[in-house]
C-alpha cells in the first residue's frame, strides 16, 4: 500500500521529537494520535456491530524513512561529524515551518509525555523555543 503523504509539520515534528530522543516508534504512535484526535476517527456502531473508520497511520518504518530522506534533504540539520542533529539548524527549521506552539501538533495527552524528558533536555528545548519565538 502507497503512503501517505507527509506535511511539512509533521516531517518538523518528527525531527525535533528524534532530536529529543524519542524512537520512531513512538514519534509514530504521535503522529497517528494527533491526526486521529483532528479528524475525529472513532470507533463506531451500526445495528450492533463495531465498526473501526479508515484509519491513518504512521509507522515506526515510515518515520525512520521520512528522517532519514530528511538528512538527506537537509544536510545543515545533521551533523555527520557528531552523529547528532544539529540543534540550532532544528530550531531555525521548526520556526520557519510550524505556525504556532509545537506543542499544539501533539496530543494533550501526548505533549505531556515530552515534559518527561530528563529536565536538562527539556530546559534546552524550551529556552530555544523561547529565544526563537521572541526574534
Amino acid at each position: 500500500m502507497r503512503g501517505l503523504i507527509w506535511t511539512q509539520e509533521e516531517t518538523v515534528i518528527a525531527v525535533v521529537l528524534n532530536m529529543l530522543g524519542f524512537n520512531c516508534e513512538r514519534i509514530a504512535q504521535f503522529l497517528t494520535n494527533k491526526v486521529a484526535e483532528v479528524r475525529g476517527i472513532q470507533p463506531f456502531t451500526i445495528d450492533g456491530r463495531q465498526i473501526n473508520p479508515p484509519q491513518y497511520e504512521r509507522t515506526e518504518h515510515s518515520v525512520r524513512n521520512k528522517i532519514g530522506r530528511t538528512r538527506k534533504e537537509k544536510p545543515e540539520l545533521w551533523s555527520e561529524q557528531e552523529n547528532r542533529w544539529n540543534e540550532d539548524a532544528v530550531y531555525d527549521y521548526m520556526s520557519t515551518t510550524l505556525g504556532g506552539d509545537f506543542f499544539s501538533y501533539l496530543t494533550p495527552t501526548d505533549a505531556v509525555e515530552i515534559y518527561k524528558k530528563p529536565i536538562n533536555m527539556l530546559l534546552v528545548f524550551l529556552q530555544l523555543v523561547v529565544t526563537r519565538v521572541r526574534v
